[in-house]
């Protein structure tokens, strides 16, 4: 798109961004949601939500990938659900995967208490 831009004042344009999602680093399928406060302090909560029952497992991993924590296994029925996580967890740097009838979904927690 061209753009005229005057040379006696200011030139404004608006437009919308968008990520794209490689540079997001994941896409999250519209059926399910992950979701906690990260950095993660008072509210221990993970939560989630399943378009249909579903078989799930729920992995706290470090950030080498490795499991540090099974959060759930099992099956769920359909809407929202959340997982408390323990206290007395060490602060840093961790992901939380969701997996859902073999799709999964990761996401960064940061923990600091």
């Amino acid at each position: 798109q061209s753009i005229y831009v005057s040379a006696s004042g200011w030139t404004q344009l608006n437009f919308q961004l968008q990520p794209e999602p490689a540079a997001v680093g994941e896409t999250q399928p519209r059926d399910r949601r992950l979701w906690f406060e990260s950095p993660m302090r008072a509210n221990r909560r993970i939560q989630f939500e399943l378009a249909a029952t579903s078989a799930v497992t729920l992995d706290l991993l470090d950030v080498a990938g490795r499991r540090v924590a099974p959060l759930f296994d099992g099956r769920m029925p359909a809407g929202d659900h959340a997982v408390l996580l323990e206290r007395g967890l060490p602060a840093g740097n961790y992901l939380v995967r969701l997996r859902v009838d073999g799709e999964a979904i990761t996401r960064k927690l940061l923990v600091t208490e």
